[in-house]
């Protein structure tokens, strides 16, 4: 009896082992999210300039240069928390350039709006993401959104610089609901940012001597 005890418990070992197994929770799947298509949000107008727009690459602190979606559920504010599982297609600053250069590309803003360019650019746009997050409420999720955002002219004057905020309230609290969220904040901080280049523009080109 001893020995058939000694035999049968490895076996019962292993058949714990795997009804454990079978028994545990699913590892979670990574989830990547990207902005939808900002020609749709863009309004065409006026060019701003007959020549090209060079959009540079945004800067960014360290968390914001990482894909990790990020949030805050501190009612203060103060602090910052990445999802394990929910990352954003491609890192902030890369992916909200490319998103302007669309943008400006959908509004007729230049000839040509571009990341890079073998000739020299009519004007220069750079950027800072400030606020790319959400914060989650006891009651409702809100995206944040604010990007310090400059126009260069040719000649390397500044003809624009100005901080973008926006905060938009979430559908519902899953995180596809805030990427929406985000995708409207975005747009609204572009909207406000171009009306403020073409006024701009046009300001200097008054101020020039003919």
């Amino acid at each position: 009896m001893i020995a058939f005890a000694r035999a049968i418990a490895p076996l019962l070992l292993v058949a714990g082992m795997l009804g454990g197994c079978g028994s545990s929770a699913p590892i979670p799947t990574d989830t990547y999210y990207r902005l939808a298509d900002p020609r749709v949000a863009a309004a065409a107008g006026p060019p701003l300039v007959d020549g090209g727009i060079l959009v540079e690459a945004f800067q960014a602190d360290a968390l914001y240069r990482e894909r990790p979606l990020l949030f805050s559920d501190d009612a203060a504010d103060l602090t910052l928390k990445q999802y394990h599982h929910h990352h954003w297609q491609e890192s902030p600053p890369r992916l909200l350039r490319e998103q302007l250069i669309l943008y400006l590309r959908a509004a007729d803003a230049a000839p040509w709006v571009a990341s890079r360019a073998d000739e020299t650019p009519a004007l220069t746009v750079r950027g800072r993401i400030r606020r790319f997050e959400h914060i989650i409420g006891a009651d409702a999720v809100t995206a944040r959104v604010g990007l310090e955002l400059q126009v260069l002219g040719q000649d390397g004057g500044v003809l624009v610089l100005r901080d973008y905020h926006h905060d938009e309230g979430a559908a519902g609290k899953d995180v596809a609901s805030v990427v929406r969220a985000m995708d409207a904040a975005v747009n609204s901080v572009f909207g406000r940012f171009l009306a403020d280049a073409r006024a701009a523009v046009r300001a200097h080109a008054t101020d020039r001597p003919p």
